[in-house]
């Protein structure tokens, strides 16, 4: 889910009691919550993106001075330690079509946690007897460096560990 309740909100024990409830069925309830250490980013289309290194993190404009882009998260300074996952600079389906696809220049929390979601399910068919939390902390461990100095996730790293980890 890309979106949760308002924590001050009407719905938020209800939110809080539905995902209770999935978690104890063994659905898997990604959200931005899990996310906590993570942001998001992208590799400029004339970059290889097979290529880590050419990943830098998300840049929002800052409406006061459309001029000024900045690297932050919800007006605080992105920590360096956070992990990106890929998001912006992605082309999906679209429902104007079969054939028909949209190009995202930007994406957010909306296209990381389908990412998070996308690798969750790689790492169970490697690995079913994974948990969440071990699929989590097998992507930050994982992780490599940016040329900015900054974590992405590496899905090829973290499919040897979930492989390995099923053969023990």
């Amino acid at each position: 889910m890309s979106v949760e309740a308002d924590k001050n909100g009407n719905n938020w024990a209800k939110w809080q009691e539905t995902r209770e409830r999935a978690q104890s069925n063994g659905i898997a309830v990604i959200f931005t919550g899990v996310l906590e250490s993570f942001t998001w980013g992208g590799c400029y289309p004339s970059k290889d993106m097979d290529n880590p290194s050419n990943y830098t993190l998300s840049e929002s404009f800052n409406f006061a001075n459309p001029s000024k882009i900045i690297k932050y998260y919800n007006g605080n300074k992105t920590d360096i330690s956070f992990i990106i996952v890929p998001s912006d600079f992605r082309t999906t389906a679209s429902n104007n079509g079969d054939d028909q696809y949209v190009y995202w220049a930007y994406g957010g929390f909306s296209m990381a946690i389908p990412y998070i979601a996308g690798l969750t399910a790689l790492a169970l068919q490697v690995n079913p007897d994974m948990t969440f939390e071990q699929i989590i902390n097998t992507i930050i461990e994982t992780k490599t460096v940016t040329s900015e100095g900054r974590y992405i996730i590496n899905p090829s790293s973290m499919y040897l560990s979930s492989n390995s980890a099923s053969a023990r």
